[in-house]
């Protein structure tokens, strides 16, 4: 019998603890829904869910894949997310907060889970009183160094939860826009998987531009296509080309 998209996946990610020793980095998946429109969500404080309850539920099968899942500060003070896998069993993973100025609050319910408290990723030297209130939580926080644009250093991030203990294997990245453009703007992504949904939202792009660092042409290769519900999903292996190249102006 053929396998599914799915099942292809899950047995690439079989191999995600070697990809960590070799690479010394977190196989990394990035996955979000979007409006046929680009929009990942509303341009506005309301939030919205657009895509269909099958690929809700692949969403929460795939985050039963992985050690970590990630969002960036942005999304969880707009959005206030759990993070589960509550749609199907399986284990919920770590979530994971880029939190460059320590903003995280005590009172979001991430922060007041009981199975496992998140690890918040901040800048260097973070407010003293801010960083104790944060770890009384339980959640756990590490300094990382930040970029030539003031954001925390993505590669040294990945290096950090490879070398933790445990360390962390496969990483899944949800968003927002400043996440997922910044990720594959380093070219830490090795796979996407992406929800198409039959809706105009008008709203906040999933890749934000432009980007400074992002002078890249994004292939996506071994392109598979699942209609599911009303929903359609993509799964691909991103290569960066040079854009400068691609154009023919090198």
């Amino acid at each position: 019998m053929q396998m599914t998209n799915l099942e292809r996946f899950l047995k690439r990610l079989e191999g995600a603890e070697e990809f960590r020793k070799r690479e010394g980095r977190p196989f990394i998946t990035v996955t979000y829904a979007q409006g046929v429109d680009g929009s990942i969500a509303l341009n506005s404080p309301h939030k919205i869910q657009f895509s269909g309850p099958d690929t809700q539920r692949l969403t929460h099968r795939l985050r039963a894949t992985h050690d970590g899942i990630l969002l960036g500060i942005g999304t969880v003070l707009a959005d206030d997310p759990l993070l589960t896998v509550r749609l199907v069993a399986g284990p919920n993973p770590r979530p994971i907060v880029l939190d460059t100025h320590l903003r995280i609050r005590k009172d979001l319910r991430l922060m007041n889970r009981t199975d496992c408290k998140p690890l918040v990723i901040t800048g260097p030297a973070p407010p003293r009183i801010q960083l104790r209130h944060i770890v009384n939580t339980g959640a756990q926080v590490i300094e990382c160094p930040l970029n030539t644009e003031g954001r925390i250093d993505l590669r040294a991030f990945v290096r950090a939860i490879a070398t933790m203990r445990p360390p962390m294997a496969r990483l899944m990245v949800e968003g927002g826009a400043r996440v997922i453009s910044a990720f594959t703007a380093a070219q830490l992504v090795d796979f996407f998987i992406i929800t198409i949904t039959p809706c105009m939202l008008g709203g906040i792009k999933a890749m934000e531009l432009p980007h400074p660092d992002f002078p890249y042409y994004v292939e996506l290769n071994g392109l598979a296509v699942d209609p599911m519900g009303k929903d359609v999903v993509l799964w691909a292996r991103p290569t960066w080309q040079d854009i400068q190249k691609k154009m023919g102006l090198d």
